[in-house]
């Protein structure tokens, strides 16, 4: 697995883990998350919902939002602590953006969420939202 952080693996596991919802892209984001919505659909059959792409204006966030609320987001700005939230600095969301992408297929070819043990770290424990982000 790569050497991303706990709250990238958990965001990953939570989109491969959905029955649909609604993925927000930056525009410039849009065919690549299409791209990735195929690219776990060949490695995820049994995935028979598949997210919406919806695109956004801004370049500093994208997050994924299901029928109970916000899954996970990556930006600078701090979500609710029921949200997984992937701090992001001054890089560029596209990079971020392919980062998320590579660990969701990655976990996805691993066989995530049919599998035991193949979700990278912290997967096989309940997901502490408040640990992962004022840990130190």
């Amino acid at each position: 697995m790569g050497d991303w952080t706990p709250s990238m693996y958990e965001a990953a596991r939570r989109l491969l883990r959905s029955s649909g919802g609604v993925l927000y892209v930056p525009s410039s984001c849009t065919e690549s998350a299409k791209s990735l919505v195929l690219g776990i659909s060949d490695e995820v059959p049994s995935m028979i919902l598949e997210p919406e792409i919806n695109s956004l204006d801004t370049m500093e966030e994208f997050f994924f939002e299901t029928n109970t609320g916000i899954a996970f987001s990556i930006s600078a700005v701090e979500p609710g602590l029921g949200t997984c939230w992937v701090k992001t600095d001054a890089r560029d969301i596209e990079e971020i953006w392919n980062e998320f992408c590579e660990v969701t297929l990655q976990l996805a070819g691993a066989g995530y969420p049919g599998c035991i043990g193949c979700g990278g770290p912290g997967s096989d424990e309940i997901w502490d939202e408040v640990n992962a982000r004022f840990a130190s």
